[in-house]
């Protein structure tokens, strides 16, 4: 199957799940409202049902993240990567805000051949990881840039809970969640990091943080200059 058909066949089937998802969550909480019971089990299965849809909804969306990450590349785009980085930030003010999260960058000025939308999704999935995955410290996140030849290397560091060394292949494999359900996600948001790095002929590696070799975790890719 070709990209093409697959993001195709992929928003066919978001859309789909999402139509009867909005049913039954819908419905399920005109019941949970207008009960008049007190029956513990009736409201435990009431609430099992709206759980599965939630772990639904969240699955349907991140099949339609991933359906964006397959779209063809752009031979001829240009973004800063400084714009990207503060477009993510943005998006993700209330959770850096919640958990008291700090965030540095150094070394943005450069420009990649990338769409913005892409890479705005890239750095928001490596940004919503450190904060997600953060240990009993408050998170800080130190992204870095510098050139080579022909493209960027950016080095993004955090000091959370980190990766096991068994483990840092696996996390680039879809719906695979090595902590498991401990953490909110559909375990995809890695998988389409990396498919939009690859498809821009970038490419990326898992390393200990510098800082720490115990918790934390340094995620290493490159991007083509612009």
């Amino acid at each position: 199957m070709q990209n093409s058909e697959l993001v195709s066949f992929l928003d066919r089937l978001v859309h789909d799940l999402r139509e009867p998802l909005r049913s039954i969550t819908a419905f399920s909480e005109v019941l949970k409202e207008q009960s008049q019971t007190s029956d513990a089990e009736y409201h435990r299965v009431l609430d099992e049902i709206l759980q599965g849809g939630a772990r639904i909804r969240v699955l349907t969306d991140a099949l339609s993240l991933y359906s964006l990450s397959l779209e063809p590349r752009d031979e001829n785009c240009s973004t800063q990567l400084k714009l990207a980085f503060e477009l993510a930030t943005m998006k993700l003010d209330k959770e850096l805000r919640e958990t008291g999260a700090t965030v540095n960058a150094d070394g943005l000025d450069g420009d990649v051949a990338v769409r913005l939308e892409r890479l705005t999704q890239l750095l928001g999935i490596f940004l919503s990881n450190s904060i997600r995955f953060h240990s009993e410290s408050a998170p800080v996140i130190q992204l870095s840039c510098t050139k080579d030849t022909g493209s960027y290397k950016v080095r993004i560091e955090d000091n959370g809970i980190g990766i096991a060394p068994g483990d840092r292949e696996k996390i680039f494999l879809p719906f695979t969640r090595i902590y498991g359900r401990k953490y909110p996600g559909a375990g995809l948001g890695l998988t389409i990091a990396r498919q939009i790095i690859e498809n821009y002929g970038g490419s990326i590696t898992v390393e200990p943080s510098a800082e720490n070799a115990v918790q934390g975790v340094a995620l290493v890719f490159t991007l083509p200059e612009a």
